[in-house]
């Protein structure tokens, strides 16, 4: 509640949600946020669905933020920093997907923190961002480059799907 006036004093201010692709799922299985379940209650628990469901909130809360408090000289925006080599995966994946998939992705796919930090870092540092609000940035260290998306409609904003992307 305190944010807003504290960061609107600060302004020009930024606010970075660090999310994860986790939330980006293929358009037959998508990620959605079960506002009558959150706390699956009434389902059971699956950690990457628990994950993906995180993850959008935390896209959907920078475009949001990003709406509301733009005028007050406050921009947000959302990333993915990229498949960092954290051990995160050992808490998420079945015994077998761990034992089987987790080396493999390390191997090939993973990057280190200090190359997991340049996403960050470049929204919260780069001159562009603001020219970027509300937008979500992905893996500034990978082959295709920093790519941004933005939910550009209500109904893709509701749903997680599908998202503009623009090269940047």
């Amino acid at each position: 509640i305190c944010v807003p006036p504290c960061l609107s004093n600060a302004a020009p201010a930024r606010v970075v949600n660090v999310s994860s692709y986790v939330h980006y799922k293929s358009p037959s299985k998508r990620t959605q946020i079960d506002l009558d379940d959150l706390h699956y209650s009434k389902r059971k628990f699956n950690a990457m669905a628990a994950l993906g469901q995180a993850k959008l909130a935390n896209v959907l809360h920078a475009v949001e933020y990003n709406r509301r408090n733009t005028d007050k000289g406050i921009i947000a925006v959302s990333l993915h920093p990229g498949h960092v080599d954290t051990g995160f995966s050992r808490h998420v994946m079945g015994p077998t997907t761990k034992k089987l998939l987790a080396p493999v992705l390390n191997r090939c796919c993973s990057i280190n923190t200090t190359q997991g930090a340049q996403t960050s870092l470049y929204c919260v540092l780069s001159d562009k961002t603001p020219e970027c609000a509300g937008m979500y940035f992905s893996a500034a260290n990978s082959p295709g480059g920093l790519v941004g998306t933005m939910y550009k409609t209500q109904a893709q904003q509701a749903g997680g799907w599908p998202m503009a992307e623009i090269q940047q």
